[in-house]
């Protein structure tokens, strides 16, 4: 499957990145590593953007393609659990 992660993120719809531009997105990266994939977004309100893009028909197609390479299907933001803090 990780192949299949990597072919289908090769080109994305133009669409697709103008869907997540509009819901705030300034910079969206993904990593892999195996089977673990990391994500780093870029956005003034990452909760509104999630919530835009969402229902955004294009995303949505989008996130359906993707959804059996994962498991347990798509997977939403993580709760932030620790972050080097700002210095003093």
């Amino acid at each position: 499957m990780e192949d299949e992660y990597d072919r289908r993120h090769a080109v994305t719809p133009v669409a697709l990145d103008d869907a997540l531009r509009s819901g705030g997105a300034r910079s969206y990266r993904i990593w892999r590593s195996g089977r673990d994939v990391f994500q780093l977004i870029e956005a003034d309100d990452l909760a509104e953007l999630f919530r835009i893009s969402g229902q955004d028909p294009i995303s949505e197609v989008w996130n359906a393609r993707m959804a059996d390479l994962f498991e347990g299907g798509s997977v939403g933001p993580l709760p932030l659990i620790w972050e080097l803090p700002e210095p003093s």
